[in-house]
């Protein structure tokens, strides 16, 4: 698998809740890193991303998923994640984007990459909407 399908295997995955075909494209020793720590290992990656969605789909009336790799070269790949929000009839689009490193067909490095503006646009919303 080349690079750019192993990136958007990964992010399907996580748009659908998928952790098992998620975990399967990455490496035993995985590192998430995420504003300022890093998680190691596929269980633990993967328990903070099924974390983050049961939070989301608990806290907001709707919520949708969405992904698509914007680049790949031999080794690394850009994955633009949208979240779709719906609460008390006010919509909101939440997008971050996660640079994979991808070595021997497995990923080995996520960093997590906040868009500017996008955490307080998002906070604005929560407020906006009654979720303090």
């Amino acid at each position: 698998m080349s690079v750019l399908e192993i990136a958007q295997q990964f992010a399907a995955a996580l748009d659908h809740d998928d952790y098992d075909a998620a975990g399967a494209v990455m490496h035993p020793n995985c590192m998430y890193a995420i504003r300022e720590k890093t998680i190691e290992g596929p269980a633990a990656i993967l328990d903070s991303y099924r974390t983050a969605s049961q939070t989301g789909r608990s806290t907001f009336d709707e919520l949708h998923f969405a992904s698509s790799v914007s680049r790949a070269d031999t080794t690394h790949a850009v994955i633009e994640f949208i979240d779709d929000l719906v609460h008390n009839g006010q919509q909101h689009r939440h997008r971050c984007q996660q640079i994979v490193t991808i070595k021997n067909e497995r990923i080995t490095v996520i960093e997590h990459c906040d868009l500017d503006g996008e955490r307080e646009s998002l906070d604005a919303f929560k407020r906006a909407v009654g979720i303090v």
